[in-house]
């Protein structure tokens, strides 16, 4: 409508609040288990849109080709995946096999090998 003041939905209210706080995108997502990685970088995109600025030139391309290459890119991890990966480690499988088993980038598993104690050459810690 003409005239209309364009709001930001509550989702993107309530994560850029989070994160104005000084939260960091895990307490954010432990706050509201609903979410996503990718609710954060779209509540960001809308606050933008809003003030009428765009992402930064190729985002979206480059956000688009990480999920059509690693569909799970940026999604939580569940508890099955977790003890899958765990097994994967254990076993020796490579970073690489992991990743595409899991639907995700390299760089997501070891950022979760991290979180879950994992050593990628001795297995678990």
């Amino acid at each position: 409508m003409i005239g209309e003041k364009k709001k930001l939905s509550s989702k993107a209210v309530a994560v850029l609040l989070m994160v104005a706080e000084g939260h960091t995108y895990e307490q954010v997502l432990a706050a509201y288990p609903a979410l996503t990685y990718l609710d954060i970088f779209q509540a960001a995109q809308e606050a933008l849109a809003l003030l009428g600025e765009g992402p930064p030139s190729g985002h979206v391309k480059r956000m688009a080709e990480i999920k059509k290459a690693n569909p799970r890119a940026y999604e939580k991890w569940t508890e099955e995946e977790d003890e899958k990966l765990i097994q994967e480690v254990k076993d020796g499988y490579p970073i690489k096999v992991i990743a595409q088993a899991h639907e995700r980038q390299p760089s997501a598993i070891r950022s979760r090998m991290v979180k879950l104690n994992l050593d990628e050459a001795q297995g678990v810690k």
